[in-house]
């Protein structure tokens, strides 16, 4: 790897995104775990609309940064004892999860910070 360059900028890129991923998740989990048991419905449905806007981010990512180094691993890439084709795999099924639906989940936290209702959904 140490002739192809874009072969480490896209490796640091990756190592970058998943560390902005890291730190969202730790965010998300911090902050729900100090959620008041009473909290109030407006602020609650903030926080869920936030919090889907978040994970659904977060998966887009993951799956688009596996995606990346997938297609830069070439031809040998889709054969099964290659690390990367399981890990685009599993990246890609687990990102066809509702949870981590990007249209809905960043759709409807953009409603939110635009002062509409959310669309109906999953939040």
């Amino acid at each position: 790897m140490d002739a192809l360059a874009s072969a480490q900028t896209l490796v640091a890129e990756a190592a970058l995104a998943a560390d902005a991923c890291e730190a969202l998740m730790h965010r998300y989990a911090s902050e729900l775990m100090a959620l008041p048991a009473d909290l109030d419905g407006a602020t609650a449905m903030e926080f869920r609309l936030r919090a889907f806007g978040w994970r659904a981010w977060i998966g887009r990512q993951a799956r688009e940064n596996i995606a990346a180094l997938f297609t830069h691993g070439g031809a040998s890439a889709i054969y099964a004892g290659n690390p990367l084709q399981r890990r685009w795999r599993d990246i890609h099924a687990m990102a066809q999860h509702v949870v981590l639906n990007y249209e809905i989940g960043v759709r409807n936290y953009g409603r939110h910070l635009a002062g509409q209702p959310p669309a109906p959904g999953i939040y």
